[in-house]
């Protein structure tokens, strides 16, 4: 099986998805002048929503470093293969 970037692009998005969405803090914190703190919860569809936002935005940068480099390692071997064909022994 060949490893394509839109098959790292998928992977990436559902492992950030889950972690972003299991893991994250998304709850309100609202400090009032007399210093008292109350927690507003994060409802599960706020979890997943800004998971899913953020694991995109992940998993978009991933992948885009990933063809990046891709794309420089094939510019470096033809321009190594060509340097070596023309050398006349």
């Amino acid at each position: 099986m060949r490893i394509t970037c839109t098959i790292v692009f998928i992977v990436t998005l559902i492992v950030a998805w889950v972690c972003f969405a299991s893991i994250g803090d998304y709850n309100l914190y609202v400090v009032y002048p007399d210093r008292k703190v109350i927690k507003d919860m994060a409802t599960v569809s706020d979890r997943v929503l800004w998971g899913g936002l953020y694991a995109f935005i992940f998993a978009a940068a991933d992948t885009i470093a990933l063809w990046i480099w891709q794309r420089l390692q094939s510019f470096y071997t033809r321009k190594s293969h060509v340097s070596e064909s023309h050398i006349v022994a």
